[in-house]
């Protein structure tokens, strides 16, 4: 490939296949630039995410880019971050919608593990971007197949974005406990939907001060809502107040926020609050839901941060679906 044209035999002219990029449109709302959507995105979430459809509607690699993918994330690297014996990854690639799927096989990926794999995948293809400027995917997508409930999105990131290849903001693979007295969350799935997954980008974007009226009238009522039950209960960890509860909205995804900066909890507290939480965000957006019909948030996540700006969601899902 480094030749120069004039000195191959095969008298074909030198360069890549060409292939479509994403455009580099400005946002106003600060929302990460979003992979181009396919022209006929089925299986996909409603606001276009990836599903184990689009992982199936993948191909292997054809360009000389999406060659140099799994090279470019590293032999040594992917050998250092398996699960154990028996570990095996695979790429495929979503031009259309501009992802790339990332298939792990063999033992399930466990938290610790699934996060190493993320910041892997996510500065290896940072470095293939380099070598390719007009690379046309932006987010990484990681399949586990050897979860016992079967194939399962377990990670999507904006590669481009992250600029320092974080992998401390969502563990989406790890299993929850169900909520006190048994109960679980939305979706029976102790409070973490299956159809859709909360991400890094969108708190972000959630945490920038909205001018919106309605977001601000339905996220103060939230807050207060959220702070004046947990600080009712007399719970252990400490009280809540604004200065470590806030709420937000990520636009393009259509999530409302929900975060608290508690570094002490322990998990079984950080567990309890966040059931609160999720109850208190699914009521309150089913019902401004029922009151506006241009309402346009329908899922929220709940995420506890610790003092270092790390933690984790614990709790997401669709409002109309908030269990009991």
């Amino acid at each position: 490939l480094a030749l120069p044209a004039a000195s191959r035999d095969d008298g074909r002219a030198a360069g890549a296949p060409a292939v479509a990029t994403p455009g580099n449109a400005s946002r106003t709302t600060g929302t990460p630039a979003a992979p181009v959507p396919s022209a006929d995105p089925k299986g996909a979430t409603p606001d276009g995410g990836p599903t184990l459809t689009t992982w199936r509607q993948a191909r292997a690699a054809l360009t000389p880019a999406e060659h140099d993918a799994h090279p470019s994330i590293g032999t040594g690297a992917w050998l250092d971050t398996g699960d154990g014996p028996g570990q095996d990854f695979a790429l495929t690639f979503h031009q259309p919608r501009g992802e790339v799927y990332v298939t792990a096989t063999g033992p399930a990926l466990d938290g610790g593990s699934l996060r190493e794999v993320a910041r892997t995948v996510c500065l290896g293809l940072r470095h293939l971007r380099g070598a390719y400027p007009d690379l046309p995917y932006g987010t990484f997508v990681i399949v586990d197949t050897g979860r016992a409930a079967g194939p399962g999105i377990v990670w999507s990131d904006d590669f481009r974005t992250n600029t320092t290849c974080s992998a401390s903001l969502t563990d989406r693979a790890a299993e929850r406990p169900a909520g006190p007295s048994g109960t679980t969350g939305p979706s029976g799935s102790a409070g973490q939907a299956a159809d859709w997954y909360p991400a890094a980008g969108g708190l972000a974007v959630a945490k920038i001060p909205s001018s919106d009226a309605d977001e601000i009238r339905v996220a103060d009522r939230t807050a207060r809502a959220v702070i004046d039950e947990w600080n009712a209960g007399g719970k252990p960890g400490g009280r809540l107040g604004h200065e470590n509860l806030a709420v937000g909205f990520d636009p393009a995804g259509r999530v409302m926020y929900v975060w608290a900066v508690k570094p002490l909890w322990d998990r079984t507290t950080r567990e309890e609050w966040a059931l609160k939480a999720a109850r208190r965000a699914c009521a309150d957006l089913t019902s401004e839901s029922a009151r506006s019909a241009g309402w346009p948030y329908t899922r929220y996540a709940v995420f506890a941060e610790d003092a270092s700006g790390g933690g984790e969601f614990l709790r997401w899902g669709t409002a109309g679906s908030c269990g009991d």
